[in-house]
């Protein structure tokens, strides 16, 4: 149990979780190290289906913004 505590603490690098930020990888080791793009993926271990689907926008944003709003400014109790 020690080892595994110490060793997360000593680690300098942070994990990457976000969809964004594992593609941005993906594209430095395509560049970096002329790796195709399925070879960067597996050693990232991300599914290729993953990197390339785009997030899709959200049209309704601002009126999920606005509805919250409305919602802090009449608490009900």
């Amino acid at each position: 149990m020690a080892f595994y505590k110490n060793n997360a603490q000593g680690c300098p690098v942070k994990k990457v979780l976000k969809p964004a930020a594992k593609r941005d990888i993906v594209v430095y080791l395509q560049s970096a190290f002329e790796v195709s793009e399925r070879r960067a993926c597996r050693v990232l271990k991300i599914n290729r289906a993953g990197y390339r689907r785009r997030p899709i926008k959200d049209e309704q944003a601002f009126l999920r913004m606005r509805i919250k709003e409305i919602a802090a400014s009449r608490v009900r109790f």
